[in-house]
C-alpha cells in the first residue's frame, strides 16, 4: 500500500489521533516547514490588530484539525508566536513547555501542523524561499 493510500486509510478510520493532523499537513503544506510558516504568517504585522487575521486562520486550522485552542492563545505560545522568538525551535520549546504546564492533549508537531495548514489556506500569496 503506497503511503498516501496508509495516510488516507488512517485518516478515514480516525486510527491514530496524533497522525492526523501531521498527515494533513504534510497534503495541504507538503513544501513549507515550520520556519517558513511562521515567517508567512507574522508577515506584515506590526502590532496586535495586525496578527488578528493571521490568528484567526490558525484558530480556524486547529478546529479543522480538532486539536484545543485554548493552547494557542495561551500568552506564552502567543509571545513565543507573534513577538519574540524567529527560531522555529525555541518557538516549539515554548509550546512543549505550555502542554506540560497545561497539562494539554495536545501534541508539538499537532500544533506546527495547524501553523502549517493555516499559512497555506491564508487568501494572500506566501512569498518563501
Amino acid at each position: 500500500m503506497s503511503d498516501s493510500a496508509e495516510s488516507q486509510r488512517q485518516l478515514s478510520a480516525g486510527a491514530d489521533e496524533t497522525i492526523a493532523p501531521t498527515v494533513m499537513a504534510n497534503r495541504e503544506a507538503a513544501d513549507l516547514d515550520f520556519q517558513s510558516a511562521l515567517n508567512a504568517l507574522r508577515e506584515g504585522i506590526d502590532g496586535y490588530g495586525d496578527r488578528i487575521h493571521a490568528s484567526a486562520a490558525v484558530l480556524r486550522a486547529t478546529d479543522d484539525l480538532d486539536i484545543e485552542t485554548d493552547l494557542l492563545t495561551h500568552p506564552r505560545v502567543e509571545q513565543a508566536v507573534w513577538r519574540y522568538e524567529h527560531d522555529p525551535d525555541r518557538v516549539r520549546q515554548q509550546i512543549d513547555l505550555t502542554i506540560e504546564r497545561e497539562d494539554a492533549a495536545t501534541t508539538v508537531d499537532e500544533v506546527v501542523a495547524a501553523f502549517r495548514i493555516a499559512t497555506v489556506r491564508l487568501d494572500t500569496p506566501l512569498e518563501t524561499d
